[in-house]
């Protein structure tokens, strides 16, 4: 891809990229895990566990939250300002998502 479509690409898979159109083929993962983001250290543990790493080993890994919000938004209160129309909008595009990443 050129440099100079590197933004629109960039807006397409921030906005209208779904996170399983990548992932899935046919309603099937193409891959064997998933970690969340939403609960990211736990999602590690979880992940180390089914590798079957030395619990150790899995005990030192913390990954630092940087960046953490500053402003104490909550999607939840985001949500609660959109209008139904957006919400039943928002829910019928990433219908997959919610669905085949169980959320």
């Amino acid at each position: 891809m050129p440099k100079k479509d590197w933004d629109l690409f960039s807006i397409y898979n921030h906005i209208y990229c779904r996170q399983t159109e990548t992932l899935v083929i046919k309603g099937i993962f193409i891959i064997d895990y998933i970690i969340k983001f939403e609960n990211y250290n736990e999602e590690i543990f979880k992940f180390c566990e089914h590798l079957k790493l030395n619990n150790n080993d899995i005990d030192k890994i913390k990954i630092p939250h940087k960046n953490k919000n500053k402003n104490n938004l909550n999607y939840l209160n985001i949500i609660s300002l959109m209008s139904e129309e957006i919400k039943n909008k928002i829910h019928k595009m990433f219908e997959n998502d919610y669905i085949l990443l169980k959320y």
